[in-house]
């Protein structure tokens, strides 16, 4: 990664020319370039995979579930914590700041989907997230949603478990699944 600390030390290492951090941002500006913040990509990621899902199969997928009367969901598992961020501050030497906080940590996780029309719906739960709390969701799911559902799903092994495939097929005049390209 490029920050201006790395880009002055090899300005001034190949053409021994020095700026300060201020000259250098500046310098850096009039040129067209900003200080961004990178998004982050597998390097795994297969582009011709991605299109092909993106042109294709996307496409197949919305068709079908006009034909059907289906609502398509997107999900995804996400987990949250608390935890301590204090950062930096300035104190005293010798005498450290004290910044007050609870004690308690909390973490919970969270299944959600949601429509492109932007309905929602999601579960929060304390343990982890694995096939038998996947099943659980995909049942609320059904009993929320009055059609059938098409949900888009990434390739987390859970959702190609045998009890989660079992499910679907069990249910499935009420819930399909479809997976995203791999690390898209």
């Amino acid at each position: 990664m490029w920050n201006s600390k790395a880009i002055g030390a090899y300005i001034e290492k190949v053409f021994g020319i020095r700026y300060s951090g201020r000259g250098l941002r500046d310098l850096l500006r009039r040129l067209g370039f900003s200080s961004q913040k990178p998004i982050k990509q597998a390097y795994q990621r297969d582009l011709t995979k991605v299109t092909q899902w993106l042109n294709e199969t996307y496409p197949a997928i919305k068709t079908r579930a006009m034909q059907e009367g289906a609502r398509i969901y997107w999900a995804d598992e996400m987990g949250l914590q608390s935890c301590d961020n204090r950062g930096r501050t300035y104190g005293l030497v010798n005498q450290t700041p004290v910044i007050k906080k609870t004690g308690s940590r909390f973490k919970v996780n969270m299944l959600a989907a949601i429509s492109p029309q932007g309905f929602m719906n999601w579960m929060v739960f304390e343990n982890n997230c694995d096939s038998n709390k996947f099943i659980e969701f995909l049942t609320r799911l059904r009993r929320q949603v009055k059609q059938k559902v098409f949900l888009i799903v990434d390739n987390h092994r859970m959702h190609h478990s045998k009890q989660v495939q079992q499910y679907v097929k069990t249910y499935k005049h009420e819930i399909e699944i479809f997976f995203t390209s791999l690390l898209s």
